[in-house]
């Protein structure tokens, strides 16, 4: 069996599993390429010609199942930045855009600088012209879109079902994606409901990291997979239950030595105290790079998001589309989460995940519950 022979299984499973698209419908099938510099580095550029690869890949694989458009843009700087007009235009069509040019409200979006006025006039907008968008988004950009006002007015206005797949490489069809979707959303489910129970929850692990993270009445998301609704929306690989904390609130420290797939000189500590980061303890490129993003904006130092894992065909811990997955992990996010329950909208969103972690739940009216000890789930 050649390689386009073993991952036909799956390429057949996101559009009829995954994704449920009918003929009549509209896909829209992005990806992204980098500028070219000396700086960019060669393993960089690998996964970026990558994923581009895989996306032309599933794009021509649904051109006999619906009606396909494809597009490639200039890559974003990171994870959470708006992307580009092109892409605008063939998610909701030119009207809207100009629509959006003549108010002046889109370079507004794109820099994420937006009032409560400019927001409601926007979703006003989107709903007016809604029959103009993609009834469905297979997003194989190598930076994800996932926590943009891009994606959130795709899916909760427009109804469009939103495969995101940020960094996916192909292994991933015959590992993370070959699993029994039906089942996985059951464990998912009721992983969900446990937390769901938790005013705050306590997470430590055998690195070092301690975090006391407060839930409060915040929802508590479970990704798995299936995107039939309309407004559905996922990572593929999918498996995780998430959520936006309650901010200024959390505190602790997270300990690790992988970030954006790359294993760091030397292991960082990120303290946390009222929702921020307030102090990175370790040394290197990555401590350099975060100090840089803390300066731009004291946003991006804002503990986003909880995840847990819930996929069993997850194993790579190098990539975080797929480490943060793996089951019995959790992942802590920095910078925006205001597209899934939280207040916080900045131009970066980066998953940092813990292997082995326990996870003990404190209910407002009950006593406190571990229901995760060194990554094994007391179910």
């Amino acid at each position: 069996m050649n390689d386009k022979e073993e991952i036909a299984p799956a390429l057949e499973s996101l559009y009829s599993v995954n994704l449920g698209v009918k003929r009549s419908e509209r896909v829209l099938v992005f990806t992204d390429y980098p500028n070219i510099t000396p700086e960019l580095a060669e393993s960089s550029l690998k996964r970026s010609e990558d994923i581009q690869q895989v996306a032309s890949e599933v794009a021509a694989f649904g051109r006999n199942r619906c009606e396909i458009i494809f597009c490639r843009y200039p890559a974003t700087s990171r994870h959470g930045v708006e992307p580009p007009p092109i892409l605008w235009e063939k998610a909701f069509g030119s009207r809207l855009v100009d629509l959006l040019e003549d108010q002046e409200l889109l370079a507004k979006i794109l820099a994420k600088d937006l009032n409560l006025d400019e927001l409601s006039l926007i979703r006003k907008l989107v709903a007016a012209n809604r029959d103009s968008s993609v009834d469905v988004v297979i997003a194989l950009a190598y930076h994800s879109t996932s926590h943009t006002l891009f994606r959130k007015l795709l899916t909760e206005i427009c109804g469009t079902r939103y495969a995101s797949m940020p960094e996916f490489e192909r292994p991933m069809l015959r590992g993370a994606m070959a699993v029994d979707y039906l089942e996985m959303a059951g464990r998912t489910a009721k992983i969900a409901v446990l937390i769901s129970q938790a005013a705050s929850l306590r997470i430590t692990a055998p690195n070092g990291t301690d975090l006391t993270i407060v839930i409060g009445g915040r929802q508590v998301l479970s990704d798995t997979g299936l995107l039939t609704e309309p407004g559905s929306f996922s990572n593929l690989p999918a498996g995780e239950v998430f959520l936006a904390p309650l901010e200024d609130q959390s505190s602790g420290k997270l300990v690790f030595d992988l970030a954006a797939g790359e294993k760091l000189v030397q292991e960082l500590c990120l303290e946390f105290s009222e929702g921020k980061v307030s102090q990175i303890r370790g040394q290197g490129p990555y401590r350099d790079y975060l100090e840089k993003l803390f300066a731009d904006s004291h946003l991006n130092r804002n503990l986003a998001e909880l995840g847990i894992g819930t996929n069993t065909g997850a194993k790579n811990p190098y990539n975080v589309l797929e480490a943060e997955k793996i089951w019995g992990t959790i992942h802590i996010a920095l910078g925006d989460n205001s597209s899934f329950g939280g207040t916080v909208a900045t131009s970066f969103h980066q998953d940092y995940v813990v292997s082995q972690p326990s996870i003990t739940l404190f209910p407002a009216d009950a006593d406190p519950l571990t229901v995760l000890v060194d990554g094994q789930w007391k179910l």
